[in-house]
């Protein structure tokens, strides 16, 4: 296990951040939104973040499920302006319990790349290394260690600056348990990614995409009550928009849209399962790091109730080791320790995704 958490913005609209971004039950600081105005590629959409504002997400190491120690950051990076919001100053932060510890930023006013270590400027680039107006891949490795620490940044894939053997620990004894994307500006970012120091995925991914693929059809389990239609097309939950353009048309929210309780799928049976087919990948011209999987779930009545989720890949159901509580209001889990395919501990491949499927089963 190593991808920590994945998100490329396009299954979800702007009133669902919440449901996967949070921050102690749930925080978003000011004005952002799930946008395709100014998006990287085709079909896909891109969180836009307004002056000053940010979004936060808790993590915790895949293995121990505590602290994480050695960490790699990435995202594609969108630096607007000048407009009402300023020119784009966009920063990635890694923090933990008591404050920041690493603040990676790009900085559309002057063109510099820097790095802050305990509120400390550690390095930075000369003037005009980066551009406003232009979508670029920003990149942060570090180890967390009073004398054995490191750093190293890349951008656009290519070494920026680094050190190591140095002091990295900023309090002592904490690692990392939350990122934040953040801009004093107005940008954007993209196929966002972090990774903890587990195998195989604990090294520089570079410049990566992060696709959405929508459940298509029925799977081997049916268990669950639709509440109309067919089961599969309740958690299908692309935007009307998406459909009828083919994505060639720009909307201001993005392609995804979860519909809550406008469709849904629900059972009250412990042992009952649901799983479904998907859209086959897009072509997939480059190795494929991992898959994770996106549940948006909530329990409809007084008591406990947990599920837990799982895959169905060669005739075989996974399941994730723990379950999870649900609660009032839907939350999407995210199932990460995916980056090899369980049924022969090998890298994913195309085939592999095209018939996979997913679903969950209710525990308690």
């Amino acid at each position: 296990m190593a991808i920590v958490f994945m998100d490329g913005f396009d299954h979800y609209a702007s009133g669902d951040r919440l449901k996967k971004w949070d921050r102690e039950g749930g925080y978003i600081w000011g004005h952002n939104t799930i946008e395709n105005r100014t998006r990287r590629r085709s079909g896909t959409s891109y969180l836009w973040i307004g002056r000053g504002h940010h979004l936060n997400k808790d993590v915790v190491d895949t293995d121990t499920g505590e602290h994480i120690y050695t960490c790699v950051v990435g995202a594609a990076c969108y630096l607007g302006g000048p407009d009402i919001y300023g020119i784009g100053v966009g920063s990635i932060i890694l923090r933990g319990p008591s404050g920041n510890l690493f603040v990676l930023t790009a900085n559309g006013a002057n063109g510099r790349v820097s790095l802050k270590i305990g509120g400390i400027l550690v390095a930075e680039t000369e003037t005009d290394y980066c551009d406003i107006l232009t979508w670029m891949h920003l990149e942060l490795k570090v180890v967390i260690h009073p004398s054995a620490g490191s750093y190293e940044v890349r951008w656009n894939e290519e070494f920026t600056f680094g050190d190591s053997d140095i002091d990295t620990e900023v309090y002592e004894g904490q690692g990392i348990d939350e990122v934040i994307l953040d801009n004093s500006g107005s940008g954007g970012f993209d196929d966002f990614y972090i990774l903890d120091g587990n195998s195989p995925n604990n090294d520089f991914l570079g410049d990566c995409r992060i696709d959405t693929i929508y459940p298509n059809g029925a799977g081997a389990y049916s268990d669950f009550t639709p509440s109309a239609g067919t089961n599969y097309e309740n958690v299908h939950d692309k935007t009307v928009d998406q459909e009828a353009t083919g994505f060639g048309g720009f909307i201001a929210d993005s392609f995804g849209n979860i519909d809550d309780d406008g469709t849904y799928n629900e059972s009250a049976v412990v042992g009952n399962k649901d799983t479904y087919n998907h859209e086959s990948p897009p072509s997939l011209p480059t190795t494929i790091y991992g898959i994770t999987q996106n549940s948006c779930v909530r329990k409809t009545d007084a008591g406990r109730r947990y599920i837990t989720q799982l895959i169905r890949t060669n005739s075989m159901d996974y399941y994730t080791v723990d379950e999870y509580k649900l609660t009032d209001f839907y939350k999407v889990i995210q199932r990460t320790g995916l980056d090899h395919n369980p049924n022969d501990s090998l890298p994913w491949e195309e085939a592999d995704i095209t018939t996979l499927q997913s679903g969950v089963k209710v525990t308690t």
